[in-house]
């Protein structure tokens, strides 16, 4: 099979999965009804996140992995973003990461993601001027929340779990 004819494969899939989770709901599993809680025996979740962009094809998207201090995934989650630059896409997976860790209700959570712009900007207080302002306040808000959140950078050679 030469490689166009696999390129086109590839594609055509993609363009399916696309299809079918244009309308999915961010919401994610409930932990109350749908997760084993037996794989959440711990207070501690870390949190892979990670954002793409491709300025070529307009295409944005984030995602990530909820994990228990076992090694366990607990959950997996992709969004796609209509409008946003790599900088948004990344802010983007550290709220949905935040949210899905908050509602298995931890009391401790390690965010890790390779944008150190994107954690330097929540950690920061001088946000007013930033286009993503209105996020980074939503994230801050979770941040300040009951719980203790380590952010952590890692290098992009180590954040292929999200």
């Amino acid at each position: 099979m030469s490689v166009i004819a696999q390129a086109t494969v590839i594609l055509n899939c993609m363009n399916v999965a696309n299809c079918r989770l244009q309308n999915t709901s961010i919401a994610g599993i409930r932990p109350n009804n749908q997760v084993d809680m037996t794989i959440l025996a711990t207070d501690e979740l870390f949190v892979y996140v990670d954002g793409a962009f491709a300025a070529a094809t307009n295409s944005k998207c984030c995602g990530g992995l909820v994990k228990n201090t076992k090694g366990n995934i607990i959950e997996a989650f992709m969004l796609h973003l209509e409008k946003g630059d790599n900088l948004t896409v990344e802010l983007w997976a550290c709220y949905m990461g935040l949210k899905r860790a908050w509602d298995f209700k931890t009391k401790h959570v390690r965010i890790h993601s390779d944008c150190h712009e994107a954690l330097s900007l929540l950690r920061a207080n001088n946000y007013d001027l930033h286009e993503d302002r209105e996020l980074i306040a939503e994230i801050q808000q979770i941040l300040q929340r009951d719980w203790q959140v380590d952010m952590r950078c890692i290098g992009r050679e180590f954040n292929f779990r999200s």
